[in-house]
């Protein structure tokens, strides 16, 4: 248990180091659902700010997940006027969707990212598929009707309550 409670923290720690270093060069890159599990489909998303009119071109290796499709996610434009340099940048998401029939670590690896004729290579990444959903632990919910005793067709009120209790 140790192990994994490591090998978590390790990838959490990389997570958050691989997003500093995409937030640097404008690229973030990030999963939804955030742990995916086995027989879910999920989406590996990447948000791009470019500046110029050609659309991007993303290249990677994922072994052990099988790709479904791509989506473009949309498109904002900026643009700014400094000094009478006008500079206009796309934000822009694309979606890659994903699924996973076993559960593992699955590593999401030479990624090249091509725009107006740079390149970017990216760092890799991991990916951790459950067998099955965690349950919620600490998590209970209390429904509190208005009325105990009412009658037919009339309407009450019920106020609901989720209680947590830290582990």
């Amino acid at each position: 248990s140790k192990g994994l409670v490591m090998k978590r923290l390790i990838f959490f720690i990389l997570l958050l180091f691989f997003n500093f270093i995409a937030f640097a060069q404008d690229v973030q890159v990030g999963l939804e659902p955030k742990i995916p599990t086995a027989g879910e489909r999920f989406d590996l998303i990447f948000q791009l700010r470019i500046t110029g009119n050609q659309p991007p071109k993303i290249t990677f290796r994922h072994p052990g997940l099988q790709l479904l499709g791509k989506r473009s996610g949309g498109v904002s434009l900026n643009t700014t006027i400094i000094n009478g340099k006008v500079t206009t940048s796309k934000e822009l998401t694309l979606a890659y969707t994903f699924i996973s029939n076993t559960s593992g670590v699955f590593a999401i690896t030479d990624i090249l990212i091509e725009v107006d004729g740079k390149k970017l290579n990216y760092s890799p990444f991991e990916i951790e598929v459950l067998k099955e959903r965690k349950e919620a632990s600490g998590y209970f919910l209390i429904a509190v009707p208005s009325k105990t005793k009412i009658f037919l067709g009339e309407g009450i009120d019920v106020n609901y309550y989720i209680y947590h209790q830290p582990s």
